[in-house]
């Protein structure tokens, strides 16, 4: 039982491709070069209204693998972290299935990791994981040369991301909009915006010479653009599979942050039991906050969120 997150800062990553019966292997569905418009994701993640309250700290779409940190500025949007990614995967699931043809489950059945960000530097920390998976993957040099999605130049650029409507799964008369745009911002709880932004920029800079650094001791390359773009969906990564990793439920820089967030949880865990315990024998229960599946889709009583 995992607590659901309302008006805090969190960290996503899901794993493309799904595993099933008829498919056995990892593909490249989220690769740049198969996508139809990179933008595609960006058009997600601001395609409905209830979305648009979210400021997405950062985004980037690799290969087999998706990452996000976001924050709702305002607990009283009412939009879940995991219903909202509940909604990006659906929709960019059904709009990629669409444009391939396929008929098979997109992302890989094991559960997204939500990982709550309990102080400022765990939030950089995030931010620069995110924007650095494409390179620490081998992909490209720098950051900016990736040629997906990239939030991290959108965010330090200060432009926004942009999006057409996808013209092979959303009909024209629908509700959809035929354009939208994706503003990555701030939170102002970070600090001072342009010093965020000076701090994420040194700190992806140093970690891109270090990545450098240990390819030509070890006399790699990495894939580049050019073959990014020419790759086909189809094709499966050769490395294994990463199984049985740690499924953190926090990420702290501060050991005080740290020991907070362990006594929520524990306390989260006796409430959520002790009302379920209740419920299941037909008493009244009301559930504490951070209840999520039994809210939404048994209808039961959570407690009121405190501001």
């Amino acid at each position: 039982m995992r607590e659901t997150f309302l008006g805090a800062v969190t960290h996503g990553a899901t794993k493309g491709t799904t595993p099933t019966v008829f498919e056995h292997r990892r593909r490249h569905l989220l690769s740049a070069g198969t996508m139809p418009s990179p933008m595609d994701a960006a058009r997600i993640l601001g395609a409905e209204p209830a979305s648009s309250h979210f400021l997405a700290d950062g985004v980037a779409a690799a290969v087999h693998h998706a990452a996000r940190a976001i924050t709702p500025p305002q607990p009283s949007c009412g939009l879940l972290p995991n219903t909202f990614v509940e909604r990006f995967h659906k929709h960019v699931a059904k709009a990629q299935n669409a444009h391939r043809g396929r008929w098979e489950n997109f992302w890989s059945s094991e559960p997204p990791c939500i990982v709550r960000l309990e102080d400022p530097m765990a939030v950089l920390d995030a931010i620069v994981y995110t924007a650095l998976n494409p390179v620490k993957d081998g992909l490209v040099a720098r950051v900016r040369e990736w040629p997906g999605v990239n939030g991290l130049m959108a965010l330090l650029e200060r432009k926004p991301l942009r999006a057409h409507r996808p013209a092979h799964f959303f009909r024209e008369e629908g509700p959809m909009p035929e354009s939208v745009e994706l503003e990555l911002a701030i939170p102002t709880e970070l600090g001072d915006p342009e010093e965020v932004r000076t701090e994420i920029r040194s700190r992806v800079e140093a970690a891109e010479a270090r990545l450098a650094a240990e390819r030509e001791a070890a006399g790699r390359k990495v894939v580049g653009v050019w073959a990014i773009l020419r790759q086909a969906w189809q094709d499966s990564p050769t490395s294994p599979a990463a199984r049985r990793n740690r499924r953190p439920r926090t990420a702290a820089r501060h050991i005080a942050s740290w020991l907070l967030a362990r006594i929520r949880a524990s306390a989260f865990l006796t409430s959520y039991r002790s009302a379920r315990a209740r419920w299941i024998e037909g008493q009244e229960a009301e559930f504490p906050e951070g209840t999520y599946w039994l809210r939404r889709f048994a209808g039961v009583r959570v407690s009121a969120i405190q501001s």
